[in-house]
């Protein structure tokens, strides 16, 4: 019996299923490598910001998915005092962030990030919770970052 006659169907079957195993098996390989070079970078900015976190910053903090919530943040000494920005408010430091990076690493359909240049923070991060789904977009927003003496 031969494996490989092309008038055998099982032999079609064994040729065909093989290919799309190995195919499936790079596309999850490359996969993971981009998610681990997303999740190092994103460790990496961690590291930044807990090296030159100052004692004392304000910023404007944003988020929103249905609708947006923000609040003004005075940090001092790792307390965060909040004041309400309009109708909803949502107490969002900067470590919060983080946490919303990771989790967008592994549960989104696509996320871009953008870090503050000097104290590597995510300044900007826009979601898509589902590529299949309208208006599940959600952004979270660092801005007016300012360092109190």
């Amino acid at each position: 019996m031969q494996i490989f006659d092309t008038r055998n169907p099982y032999s079609i079957f064994f040729v065909l299923g093989t290919i799309i195993v190995l195919i499936f098996s790079f596309w999850g390989i490359g996969h993971q490598s981009v998610n681990s070079q997303t999740h190092e970078k994103i460790a990496s900015q961690l590291e930044i910001w807990l090296q030159n976190e100052p004692e004392r910053y304000s910023y404007v903090a944003q988020e929103g998915c249905m609708y947006v919530a923000g609040s003004k943040v005075l940090v001092v000494n790792g307390v965060a005092l909040f004041e309400k920005l309009g109708e909803h408010e949502h107490k969002l430091v900067i470590d919060d962030l983080f946490k919303a990076s990771n989790k967008g690493l592994f549960e989104a359909a696509s996320m871009e990030i953008k870090y503050h240049p000097k104290f590597g923070f995510p300044e900007v991060i826009k979601v898509d919770w589902s590529k299949d789904t309208i208006d599940d977009e959600c952004f979270y927003e660092i801005s007016k970052f300012k360092v109190l003496e």
